[in-house]
């Protein structure tokens, strides 16, 4: 039996064409909560690759990299996970995830600060960027950190990822707040049917109308998630 978790796509679903096929391999004996969760987690990756396709081959292909199938996934994950009888996660285990968030954040941060740079490190504008990426630092974990640029050598995101290492973290927080707020407008299984299913094809700006009402264009988002309270600082 596997020792790791691996989950792949193997054929997409093409309405009336061809069946849909999924691959997850996982240990035989789940020994840990952390294990219970990747499971989940897997498993709603498969449901939701399944779930959407359409009757043209590129066009379903094409929704398993998208925004939409992201956020089905993330909530699914969350619903399938709030079904279970966990134990709660002691506070060391709260403070390492509460770490692993905010780290993303200021990681985030660093790259969208980094391509936003246009000067010379040389020069003060590079102090006045070093200055604003030790007060993100501030923000995430309490303390300054006096050469936050030094960061930026070290990590590869940058390069691999660009400022698209927002968009789990964007995710993440519409996720959220459709979890809080969705549920004030639809049941559960209408939230199914409309963000994994999603039978009409609607657009992300459609799905989240009915989901949480408007607005929903980006800025009203943010101030949406800062409202609601959500993790990310």
């Amino acid at each position: 039996m596997p020792k790791r978790f691996n989950a792949q796509l193997i054929k997409q679903s093409v309405i009336g064409h061809q069946f849909g096929q999924y691959s997850i391999t996982y240990p035989k004996t789940l020994n840990s909560q952390k294990q219970q969760q990747k499971l989940i987690e897997a498993l709603s990756q498969a449901i939701v690759s399944l779930a959407q396709g359409s009757q043209y081959y590129l066009l379903a292909n094409k929704t398993q990299n998208s925004q939409q199938h992201a956020i089905a996934s993330l909530w699914l994950s969350q619903y399938l996970r709030s079904s279970q009888h966990f134990a709660p996660l002691s506070s060391r285990a709260q403070l390492a995830l509460q770490y692993q968030t905010q780290m993303r954040v200021f990681r985030a941060k660093v790259a969208l600060h980094f391509y936003l740079f246009t000067g010379d490190i040389d020069n003060a504008e590079w102090l006045s960027h070093n200055a604003k990426l030790s007060a993100a630092f501030a923000n995430s974990f309490g303390q300054p950190w006096p050469q936050a640029t030094d960061v930026i050598y070290s990590y590869q995101a940058i390069a691999n990822q660009g400022i698209s290492d927002y968009l789990p973290l964007w995710q993440q927080a519409l996720t959220e707040l459709i979890t809080q707020q969705g549920n004030d407008r639809l049941s559960n299984p209408a939230i199914f049917d409309l963000l994994v299913i999603n039978e009409a094809y609607l657009p992300i700006n459609d799905q989240l109308e009915q989901l949480i009402g408007l607005p929903v264009d980006p800025h009203s988002l943010i101030r949406r998630f800062k409202h609601a309270g959500t993790m990310q600082e």
